[in-house]
């Protein structure tokens, strides 16, 4: 699975080259200097090839942290910490029905799998709030 830096890279090659780079080039920087060698745009034809990496680089980075701020506003807005702080107290509180104590297994097990996901959804999604703070 590509991680979001190499999306961006892949991305912003399309800005200098006339085709843009694969997951194939991005294993090594002689992989990607020999692409960018056989894929100038013609504005950066004479640049030389490290130079475009740096270009590509660059732009890969400004747009990796664009989409961060994005994302996180994105979760700030849609998911206060209060909606999330809610979610993880109701999947801790005692508002669930008995159903271990009344010998309902299929209904214990929905519980318990309900608030671990409720649990684990908001951990994730602080943990996102936080990270792109």
């Amino acid at each position: 699975m590509k991680n979001t830096y190499d999306n961006c890279l892949i991305e912003a090659s399309g800005n200098f080259l006339t085709e843009c780079f694969t997951m194939s080039e991005l294993d090594c920087e002689e992989n990607m200097l020999k692409f960018i060698s056989e894929h100038k745009r013609e504005q950066v034809g004479n640049t030389d090839d490290k130079a475009v990496l740096e270009l590509i680089e660059n732009l890969a980075l400004s747009l990796e942290q664009f989409l961060k701020v994005q994302v996180s506003a994105m979760i700030n807005e849609q998911f206060p910490l209060t909606l999330l702080a809610g979610l993880s107290e109701g999947a801790k509180s005692d508002i669930w029905y008995d159903a271990t104590e009344c010998n309902d297994v299929a209904a214990a097990t929905m519980i318990s799998e309900t608030q671990s996901a409720m649990l684990d959804v908001s951990e994730k999604l602080q943990s996102l709030i936080l990270q792109n703070r």
